[in-house]
């Protein structure tokens, strides 16, 4: 269990006035794949009973291939789709790990996974969402020679088949990917193809299938949080390499200017972190790095 470090508060720049704070743990590393998602502690109150417990996590099947720096997301009908990463070489003994390019969905009603489609590309540290339809874009990652890529693909619910969709103007891995409340999609960050750190942000109009360059952030960032805020505006936290150095700042993007604004810093660094939205407008930070 992760023990509680810091809880640190620290004012954004929000016309609802909402709060930013942090609840820290230790060091160790967590498997959250690229998304902004991760498991929680949770606790649960018995009906007719005061006491207080903790929930404990129950083992499920295992996925048909093992995964690191795979994109993972929740679709609406509650199942989970795991896009490419990295996974065991097929040569033995090779001392490395490939990057893949298949995917799987599981079932928690039948804790069950299913193979679904190979992207004509494979990719490790992707990003992807689900659009407005039930289809699921994913975008850059490293791909060609372990480079970051601008490639696009989106998959088909239906037929769990691939389409290969408009390339991002910029390559893009270890980045953000966020829906707006408009079904386009914003890309924010990471790191280009030859490993320099972008302030840049794109947006994704699916209708249209064009990908258009928007003003850039305060300042570069890669293994940041993106996460949407409750007047749909989106908060950018953190980033910075993962044996640093790491950063404090923090930028709101306002979809209805397609404008970005300074919202202060966070009293420590951060990269590689999990950022939460609290039913309460509040929102909570939990430092990996």
């Amino acid at each position: 269990m992760l023990n509680l470090k810091s809880i640190i508060t620290f004012s954004v720049l929000l016309a609802l006035s909402v709060f930013i704070f942090a609840c820290g743990g230790d060091d160790s590393t967590e498997n959250t794949g690229t998304s902004d998602t991760a498991a929680s502690e949770s606790e649960t109150t018995s009906q007719g009973s005061s006491s207080t417990g903790v929930s404990e996590p129950v083992l499920g099947s295992e996925m048909f291939e093992k995964r690191q720096d795979f994109a993972f997301v929740v679709l609406s009908d509650g199942r989970l789709l795991s896009i490419g990463g990295r996974g065991v070489a097929k040569v033995a003994n090779s001392g490395y790990m490939e990057y893949i390019a298949t995917t799987e969905v599981y079932d928690p009603a039948a804790d069950k996974w299913t193979q679904s489609g190979t992207m004509d590309y494979w990719r490790s540290v992707p990003a992807a969402v689900e659009l407005d339809d039930g289809t699921v874009l994913v975008s850059g990652g490293a791909a060609h020679q372990r480079n970051a890529t601008s490639l696009t693909e989106i998959w088909d619910p239906d037929t769990g088949e691939w389409t290969i969709v408009a390339d991002m103007n910029q390559a893009r891995e270890k980045f953000g990917l966020i829906k707006l409340a408009n079904g386009k999609v914003i890309a924010i960050g990471g790191s280009d193809d030859v490993g320099q750190h972008s302030a840049t942000a794109e947006i994704y109009d699916p209708a249209a299938d064009t990908w258009t360059l928007i003003d850039p952030m305060g300042e570069p960032r890669i293994w940041h949080t993106t996460t949407v805020l409750n007047d749909g505006r989106i908060l950018v936290t953190g980033g910075g390499n993962p044996d640093g150095p790491f950063k404090k700042g923090a930028d709101i993007f306002d979809p209805a200017t397609e404008k970005w604004q300074y919202a202060g810093e966070m009293s420590v660094s951060r990269s590689q972190h999990t950022a939460t939205l609290m039913a309460d407008g509040e929102f909570c930070c939990r430092w990996q790095r």
